[in-house]
């Protein structure tokens, strides 16, 4: 139960007047404790297992054709050194550890980034700031609804890439461009679907239900409201995404690969960027729920979260 004291509430929409998409997105920056969280919690476990995983590389850092190798940048020559050097027998252990850690680390992370979930849509929905306790009861609060429609969303876009990916070949059969057309298209239908299930996070939250498929039917109707919101919005963050990931490598680009652990380190503030993109992106969902919205249920219940 939530004390008295950590009970914060919606302001009330005024006549048709919207939120402001510029006061959410504001709370990216005022509200750092989510961004601090996803970045610990994820992205650092993540360059420590890139780390853990080198380690049984080491020896081959001192051998000068693996070094060129890595300054050429060229995977072929890696390889066949690797294949070859009597040191070989090293880079089974590498080849085990990667292929049964990273599998495993990729699950972790990604349970962790959704458990965190409800407690930032949370952060950003309420217009009092809240406490780590509120926090943390609404990240374990939605995660099993969040879990749920993370799975309805990867069967969703599953099932969407192999009947677009079918219907490009058959028409790049009849013409090429048209089944690169159809390609394009259908990449982009593959991502508004998941733009969709993960709007419905917001819609869960913004008014407080727990039921999945109405939390679907929400985000679609708000969808429907305004869709060339939700297109400028969608493209908006991928644009984001896109720029950020290109400065990533170019910055990766100006260090030599030899110098991995100082790549790594340099590429940091990326990441920390991207991870910043990834919270527009849901405060921007929250502002969009609650924008299409005549009554929030947090309004009503302003003891939940």
């Amino acid at each position: 139960m939530i004390e008295p004291q950590d009970r914060v509430v919606l302001a009330p929409p005024v006549g048709r007047a919207q939120p402001r998409l510029k006061a959410f997105l504001l709370r990216v920056v005022q509200r750092p404790w989510p961004w601090l969280l996803r970045y610990f919690l994820t992205a650092l476990p993540a360059m420590a297992t890139s780390v853990l995983l080198a380690f049984p590389l080491g020896p081959w850092f001192r051998l000068p054709l693996f070094l060129e190798a890595l300054d050429r940048r060229s995977l072929d020559d890696l390889l066949e050194i690797l294949l070859h050097q009597p040191e070989g027998q090293s880079l089974g252990l590498s080849l085990t550890g990667t292929i049964v850690l990273i599998p495993i680390a990729w699950v972790v992370l990604r349970l962790i980034g959704l458990w965190l979930e409800g407690g930032i849509l949370a952060t950003y929905a309420l217009l009092k700031a809240p406490t780590w306790r509120t926090f943390a009861e609404a990240s374990s609060r939605w995660f099993g609804r969040f879990l749920l429609l993370a799975l309805i969303g990867i069967a969703l876009s599953v099932i969407l890439t192999g009947g677009i990916a079918g219907a490009a070949l058959l028409a790049g059969r009849v013409n090429r461009p048209l089944g690169i057309a159809a390609g394009i298209a259908g990449a982009a239908v593959v991502i508004l679907a998941g733009a969709w299930v993960r709007l419905a996070r917001a819609a869960m939250v913004v008014h407080e239900d727990g039921r999945v498929l109405h939390a679907l039917g929400e985000a679609w109707r708000t969808i429907a409201h305004r869709p060339l919101v939700f297109l400028a919005l969608v493209a908006g963050v991928l644009a984001l995404r896109a720029l950020l990931t290109w400065l990533g490598g170019a910055l990766g680009a100006v260090v030599p690969m030899r110098a991995w652990l100082l790549s790594l380190v340099i590429q940091q503030p990326v990441q920390m960027a991207l991870v910043g993109g990834g919270l527009v992106r849901r405060a921007a969902d929250v502002w969009f729920v609650m924008g299409g919205s005549e009554r929030h249920a947090l309004e009503r219940a302003p003891d939940r979260v």
